[in-house]
Parts: C-alpha cells; structure tokens; sequence
C-alpha cells in the first residue's frame, strides 16, 4: 500500500509538472509581455551569475528620455569603471522558433525559419530606432541585442548568414546567452 500511495504521488506531480510546462509554453508562445519579461529575466540572471551588482555594476530599466520627450526603458545599462556605460537590451523570438520546433513538413519549417529570422531584423530594426546608444550618457556607440533562445539565435545565423552584420550596419550587436557570458566575463577581467 505504501508502494502504491508513494507512485500515486510522484504520478501525480509528474502531471503537475507537464501541466506547469504545458502553461508556461502557451504562456511564452502567446503572449509577447511574457516573452519579453523572461528574456530580461534570463539577462539578468547571467549578470547575477557573473558577480556583477545591480545598483552599482548594472542598472536595470533606467528611464531615459528621447528628442520627442518619451519615455525610454533599455533593459539593461552596464557600467564600465572608466564611466563608460554598456546598452544591453532583450528582444525573443520564441513563437517562430516553436513553430520551427514543431513543424511537421519541411514547408512548415521553412515559413517557421523565416518568420524567426524575420522577427529578429523587426526586432534589429525597432532596437536601432530607439537610439539608445545617443540616448544614455556615455555609451558605447554599439547596443547588444541579448537574444535568450540559443536555439532561435543559431537557427537565425544558419538561415541568414549575414543577420549579425545587417545588425551591426544598425550599431546593434547580436549576442546570446554564451556569447553574453563571455562578453561580461572579459568586461569583469578588464576591470580587474
């Protein structure tokens, strides 16, 4: 009996699990506000980990205000020890990726594929209007576009070989979560 209630129990939080993990994909795959708060989640749990403080390494959210009087939000604006400040700013594509992911022809994966890459010059393209880099006081003239989803990153650059340097031509530099793990680890060694 207590063989049968203990595999009845972990039966039943399996089904939990698969359900939490059912929502939380319907969730990211619906919903952009979703999507974009655990891109900035993902972002600042890697600043975290790399032993960079919020409040005196980074900032995440400042207010900073364009020609036009709006207000502006990069999500996040690292601080450099010679006053220069690094723009990083989250932009997911999840939902072309997870149709990519669960296409069933070779049509539908395609339209998948071009819709991620799509989604992320729509992204380069709205990053690149906000001008953060003129915007926030002694920035580094290039901002760092953090794309959370390695998988939706690398299927971007295997489509579109060239995604990065029309990024770059817009002062946007494309990084995902690896790539953003060194980059802040070189920051952190050129501080020391």
């Amino acid at each position: 009996t207590s063989i049968e209630e203990h595999i009845e129990m972990i039966v039943k939080q399996s089904d939990k699990l698969s359900e939490d993990a059912r929502n939380l994909t319907n969730a990211l795959k619906n919903k952009g506000k979703v999507q974009g708060d655990w891109g900035e989640q993902v972002l600042e749990q890697i600043l975290e980990s790399s032993n960079m403080r919020e409040g005196t390494d980074f900032e995440i959210q400042g207010n900073v205000k364009d020609e036009d009087g709006n207000n502006l939000r990069p999500d996040v604006v690292v601080h450099c020890p010679d006053g220069k400040n690094i723009i990083i700013d989250s932009k997911v594509s999840l939902t072309a990726y997870f149709d990519y992911v669960n296409a069933t022809t070779e049509e539908e994966a395609e339209r998948a594929a071009k819709a991620n890459v799509d989604s992320i010059k729509k992204h380069i393209t709205e990053l690149a209007n906000k001008n953060y880099d003129k915007l926030v006081k002694d920035s580094v003239p290039t901002v760092l576009m953090f794309i959370p989803n390695e998988g939706s990153y690398i299927l971007a650059f295997d489509k579109e070989p060239n995604i990065g340097q029309l990024a770059y031509n817009k002062g946007i530099v494309l990084i995902n979560p690896t790539n953003l793990m060194l980059t802040i680890h070189l920051v952190n060694q050129m501080w020391k």
